[in-house]
């Protein structure tokens, strides 16, 4: 329940610090879960940060027991927002506005997840 609250009031911190110009920051980190592929699980994490008027979105994997070059779509409840390019099992996606990306939105309840062409979900986790 705390871990609820805690992430409720950051969001809507999140909220009055962009619509005030707020140099304050806030940042909220969730970890991506899968399914093991060929006896290897796969790790991931996803990050959305607030620091005055810029805005980042993050998401990692690793340990992803796939091909090199293998290409994982960066979803947001169900909405493409990037990609990965897996090296070495390992992959990340960034997207600032400082760089003038589209980042998403992340509200409490909203899930991220990297799938592969086939569609399957390989990480996936809620904010």
């Amino acid at each position: 329940m705390k871990r609820v609250s805690w992430l409720a009031m950051s969001f809507l911190l999140v909220g009055l610090m962009v619509k005030q110009g707020a140099a304050q920051e806030v940042r909220v980190k969730i970890r991506l879960r899968g399914p093991a592929i060929g006896g290897v699980v796969p790790q991931g994490s996803s990050e959305y940060r607030v620091r005055g008027r810029q805005v980042q979105f993050k998401a990692q994997a690793n340990r992803v027991n796939l091909a090199d070059g293998t290409v994982l779509s960066v979803q947001v409840n169900g909405n493409a927002v990037g990609s990965i390019t897996l090296v070495g099992g390992a992959g990340s996606l960034e997207l600032n506005t400082n760089d003038d990306d589209t980042v998403p939105n992340i509200q409490p309840g909203d899930v991220v997840s990297l799938v592969a062409a086939n569609g399957a979900i390989i990480l996936s986790g809620q904010f």
